[in-house]
């Protein structure tokens, strides 16, 4: 089973800031939100954009600074 997650990076650097759990959506959600076919088997890290921030917002139960951070989606798969 997969777990997804919200990764926090600093903008200016390459520093993990935070991880979050994504909760309440599963693969088909994170598909649409990231806009990614059927045939990608969803290993990559995903960037996550300010329209999309409402709804990662929701699931995390976190308020995102897109002015401070770069979001990434990202599976933990095991």
């Amino acid at each position: 089973m997969t777990q997804w997650v919200l990764l926090a990076f600093e903008k200016r650097g390459d520093e993990l800031i935070e991880e979050l759990t994504i909760e309440g959506l599963g693969e088909d959600d994170i598909r649409l939100l990231t806009g990614q076919p059927a045939s990608d088997p969803m290993y990559n890290s995903y960037p996550v954009s300010e329209a999309q921030g409402g709804s990662l917002e929701a699931a995390t139960g976190h308020s995102l600074d897109f002015s401070r951070y770069d979001y990434f989606v990202e599976g933990k798969f095991g």
